[in-house]
């Protein structure tokens, strides 16, 4: 036992020590490029480039040369030689120049113009289809996925070039990740989403318009004419995308027939026929242990007699150690049809400017009719392994909302794990497909919309399952797919390793940029939930990391953003006031109520627990939050100087709990809302929510530079305000509008209102939203307004800055980038004022202001349920949408947590 310890204790010292090491080596390197690109980028262009064979960009001397690039007269300088890999990294002394006007843009990149940015560098990226594609796949599965670096993850796409003679792909980074892809590509570590082999990748200076294929469109557009997005292009350009298609469909060919040779392969080196094969003893038990296997379908009918199978076809797969118990990483890829295709066009300060509506990061799951709660709690744990939580939030689809509610438009992906699809279901999955949607479809009946299947088995079963370079034992559905092989459409994805059967296909549409995974691999499911043996649990458990792995792999596939995000930890909050006096009263109010322990207890929010700096302070819990006191405001991370430099209200915004992270603000105010003086209005403010919520039990993303805060309002019951308690979203969400547009320049930024509760940029994107719970204690009516806002984070969709940058590129303007300080502080002060006009009965005041910011006066709305047209009128005296129905000469109030109005659409939802 001793000597096991030693061995033990030996093994993770030397672990502990190589992981540092290749951490030290790769912080090194990537330094000693940056300095090089740092030190003589300037006028000139960087350039690294591939030695191992001849091609057109390189001459027979050796001397630079580029189909994509040019520039006259330059001398160039090898800065360092890789010999093992034959590349290069080496100075022009001239800057290289590329004219994008036969280029197609990934943005509307003419409205950005030169690249004029310090430190951001445009980057030309030449690349080839491989001669030997079997060998470049190969090579690319003997890579490790933590050592591949992708393109992607570093740089943000700009424009393409269409055809083969080279790829030219334009993207954009800052220095540092220009230096980390040099060194990955000078390592024969960098890669693309595509079937490409980077050849050279050159900083250059871009010139012209690339053809922008978006196209805006108004939200009055019928379908129709959505569906012809592009059809409005150049001949020419349809020429191009029309050969990438084609050759995308060969390369698909190719990828496919290279896959079906690859598993061959590895059925031929790895499982031998013993491998194969499972004794009858153990079949017969397995028979026995997973006829007892629920069905988890709500609506499955089938006979109670049906049992379970296992084929004998069970892999017996090394255990080996997962890199993450999450997903990390993927094998490989299918190739798309123009490089860098599956990249979502994004805005960034780097990127273009959005000239259409962006979907909200939505994932939506369908479990079926009855008992959906808890079968979707399942999937969705089981995704929430995979997705990026930053970027999407996944919501149960219930079975009654598909017909009623507008969710098409805000889903980036819908998942269906029911078995059975009933009252007309699979036609509105199938419209949401064929208008561009994404679906990715387990065991459900809705697969023989696009497939023809074949029973494999007369139930559930247990197999072997080859996905690309993953081998897997996990519970089938019965079905197998037919699929016609010759149609580039359908890709191959997994197979019964006994049959060789497809147990998992890409369906590609063919008129839209729809894309259905259907999988008769029940990845939603987990072994946990099953009731089998140990033998048989310990079997799923042992494929349980590459079920992740996998499910991980198709999601990235289509597009679903699958890093993981590190989860912060809880931090302590911070009393900062803007006066030392208010910051005594508002703690005298609260010590009555504090317990022995100096506790604020809560029953249903956060007890608060306020403590001196420099005492000892206990771990923050998602019900408990030590609030520090007496701190330097400058030792936090909220700039309080400058939020206290841009608020000028006589109370609200006075006094803050500040922390950095926090599952939500909104829970911090009830042990104390009723117990604070009147005139002290309390904020809350965060630097990332984990579990920030919205309207309608709506989940908020909450990623760092946010702007996200909470604030308490103690309002008399009988005053103008205290009557109409709808004002008060319409209040806090005009109130970020204005501070934003009160300095004119910023007011072209066209941010406005959308009807209730949501800010938007123009009609296009979501970029905050406001949410208002209520309580009435008395003759007081105690508010929480909670509010979130994007203003320096690009991500998930766009944020206040992008707004600006582009404002600034487009007028020549240079308009100062907002802090998440400056704003609050701001809609505080707004928020103060808005709430004055109401309570001295200056509404129409107050509404001239609103109906300047919001979107839909005279918007024409169609009710979905009646088809009944009206147009929108207003806002009544409290707060309520006004509609005047057609044909009608008295309006119609619609109560927002009644009804649902879609912007995109102009429909009315009844509920």
């Amino acid at each position: 036992d001793v000597h096991e310890s030693w061995l033990e204790m030996l093994f993770t010292l030397s672990y502990t020590f190589l992981t540092f090491y290749l951490e030290f080596r790769e912080r090194r390197e990537k330094m000693k490029f940056l300095r090089l690109i740092q030190q003589h980028i300037g006028d000139a262009s960087i350039v690294f480039r591939n030695l191992q064979k001849i091609v057109p960009t390189l001459s027979e001397s050796g001397r630079f040369s580029s189909l994509l690039a040019s520039c006259p007269d330059w001398s160039e300088k090898i800065l360092l030689t890789d010999e093992d890999n034959m590349k290069q990294m080496v100075r022009l002394s001239r800057k290289m120049k590329v004219d994008l006007s036969t280029w197609t843009s990934y943005l509307d990149y003419g409205k950005i113009g030169p690249n004029n940015k310090t430190g951001i560098h445009q980057i030309l990226l030449e690349a080839f289809q491989p001669d030997d594609t079997q060998d470049f796949l190969l090579r690319s599965f003997s890579l490790p996925s933590g050592r591949r670096t992708k393109v992607l993850n570093h740089a943000t796409p700009l424009a393409w070039k269409p055809g083969m003679s080279p790829f030219g792909i334009i993207v954009e980074c800052d220095s540092e990740n220009y230096a980390i892809l040099g060194n990955a590509f000078l390592e024969g570590r960098l890669v693309m989403d595509e079937m490409l082999t980077i050849q050279e990748m050159i900083s250059v200076q871009v010139t012209g318009t690339p053809i922008d294929l978006l196209e805006a469109h108004s939200i009055q557009a019928s379908a129709s004419d959505e569906n012809d997005i592009y059809e409005d292009n150049t001949s020419s350009m349809r020429k191009d995308d029309e050969s990438m298609r084609k050759d995308g469909e060969s390369m698909r060919k190719d990828d496919e027939s290279m896959r079906k040779d690859d598993e061959s392969m590895r059925k031929d080196e790895t499982f031998t026929k013993k491998d194969l094969s499972v004794n009858d003893e153990f079949n017969d038990a397995m028979l026995d242990d997973l006829s007892d296997i629920p069905d988890y379908d709500d609506d499955d009918t089938s006979s109670e007699d049906e049992i379970v199978e296992t084929i004998p076809s069970i892999v017996q797969s090394k255990p080996r150690r997962p890199e993450t118990a999450s997903y990390r990483g993927r094998p490989n890829s299918s190739v798309p049809d123009s490089p860098v295709a599956k990249s979502k066009p994004k805005v960034t300060p780097s990127g273009g400017f959005l000239d259409t509506p962006m979907k909200p990061p939505n994932i939506l799951v369908y479990c079926g009719k009855k008992d959906s709660a808890r079968n979707y709690e399942k999937v969705k744990n089981s995704l929430e392994q995979c997705v990026n939580s930053d970027s999407y939030v996944i919501y149960n689809l219930k079975h009654d909302d598909v017909m009623k509610v507008p969710w098409e438009d805000n889903a980036a992906l819908l998942v269906v794990t029911s078995e059975r699809l009933y009252d007309g279901l699979d036609k509105a999955f199938m419209k949401f497909y064929n208008n561009g949607g994404k679906i990715v479809s387990f065991n459900s009946n809705l697969d023989e919309q696009f497939l023809p299947r074949s029973r494999l088995s007369s139930a559930l079963f247990v197999s072997g399952i080859a996905y690309k370079n993953w081998n897997l034992n996990y519970i089938c559905g019965p079905f197998y797919y037919d699929i016609d092989i010759k149609d580039s459409r359908y890709v191959t994805y997994a197979i019964d390793m006994k049959s060789e059967k497809p147990l998992m296909v890409r369906v590609d549409s063919k008129t839209s940029a729809g894309v259905a995974m259907l999988s008769q691999i029940c990845l939603d499911k987990d072994p946990y939930d099953l009731a089998v043996s140990e033998e048989t649990f310990a079997l799923l458990q042992q494929s349980n990391d590459e079920r992740f792995n996998v499910l991980g792999d198709i999601l990235e596939d289509l597009g679903i953003d699958c890093s993981m995000p590190d989860m912060p930890a809880l931090t302590p909050a911070y009393l900062l006031s803007v006066s030392e006096a208010r910051a005594m009263m508002f703690l005298h109010a609260l010590t009555p109520r504090f317990n022995d322990d100096g506790i604020l207890k809560s029953t249903r929010g956060v007890s608060l627990q306020f403590i001196p700096h420099g005492e000892y302070a206990p771990e923050p819990r998602d019900d408990f939050l030590p609030v520090i006191t007496g701190r330097p405001i400058d030792s936090t991370r909220f700039d309080f100087e400058t939020y206290e430099k841009y608020l000028d209200a006589d109370s609200l915004g006075k006094i803050i709990l500040y922390t950095d992270v926090i599952p939500t603000t909104m829970d911090v105010f009830d042990p104390m809302m009723f117990y604070v003086p009147e005139e002290i209005n309390v904020a809350c403010i965060a630097g990332r929510q984990t579990s920030g919520k919205g309207r309608g039990g709506n989940v908020w993303l909450s990623p760092e530079g946010c702007a996200m805060f909470s604030l308490h309002m103690n309002i008399p019951l009988q005053s103008p305000l205290g009557q109409r308690v709808s004002m008060i979203q319409h209040i806090a969400a005009l109130a970020v509008t204005q501070a934003i547009s009160e300095v004119p320049e910023y007011a072209a930024c066209n941010i406005k209102v959308k009807w209730p509760n949501d800010i938007y940029f123009a009609d296009k994107v979501k970029i905050g939203g406001v949410f208002v719970k209520s309580t009435v204690l008395s003759d007081r009516l105690h508010a929480i307004i909670g509010c979130g806002v994007n203003v320096e984070n690009s991500k998930p969709n766009l944020c206040l800055n992008d707004v600006v940058y582009q404002q600034n590129i487009k007028t020549g303007a240079n308009l100062e980038m907002w802090t998440r300080e400056r704003l609050i502080a701001r809609t505080f002060t707004w928020m103060e004022h808005l709430i004055q006009m109401i309570q001295n009965d200056q509404m129409t005041k107050f509404l001239d202001l609103y109906y300047a910011a919001w979107l839909h006066s005279g918007v024409v709305v169609k009710v979905e349920q009646t088809g009944q047209e009206a147009t929108v009128v207003g806002i009544d005296e409290h707060g309520y949408l006004s509609v005047m129905p057609h044909g009608s000469h008295k309006s119609v109030s619609l109560q927002p947590d009644g009804n649902s109005f879609d912007i995109m659409k102009n429909l009315i939802i009844l509920k």
